[in-house]
């Protein structure tokens, strides 16, 4: 069974992200954030990977699974997840090609979803996590 990481980079310098990652072995950063961008500038797309590629790790975005402004937005303000999860849920399970990308990628290299939430109790990549997982049947996840 293929170990599938993720991770929040909330609380992380560019640096600790970095030492997680290679601590566990990760090839390939599956960023699930509908918008790559951050007040961390490290984080942001572009500065992001390319601290991954000088580290020999690949970058893949897939803006399918991220979240959408308004239920982001809506859960900022009432901190109720689960009506974050219940709203988000069908959103990311209509991604099936996304979805399948990220199982193809999870399957052949060792993958880390992520997102900015540090406990994933917060963060829609565990409702991603758990899609694939649904849908692969041999990925077995490890929130880091």
């Amino acid at each position: 069974m293929q170990t599938l990481f993720s991770i929040g980079y909330q609380g992380h310098s560019i640096a600790t992200f970095l030492e997680v990652l290679l601590a566990h072995g990760i090839t390939t950063v599956i960023d699930v954030r509908e918008r790559p961008y951050s007040r961390k500038p490290d984080f942001s797309k572009k500065r992001l990977t390319a601290h991954l590629a000088a580290e020999g790790v690949a970058y893949v975005h897939l803006v399918e699974l991220g979240t959408p402004k308004p239920i982001r937005d809506a859960v900022r303000r009432s901190k109720d997840y689960p009506a974050f999860f219940t709203a988000v849920t069908p959103l990311i399970e209509a991604q099936e090609e996304a979805l399948q990308i990220a199982i193809t990628r999870a399957r052949a290299e060792t993958c880390v979803l992520l997102c900015y939430e540090g406990p994933v109790t917060e963060c829609h990549r565990l409702v991603v996590a758990e899609a694939l997982v649904r849908r692969a049947g041999d990925l077995h996840v490890v929130h880091l």
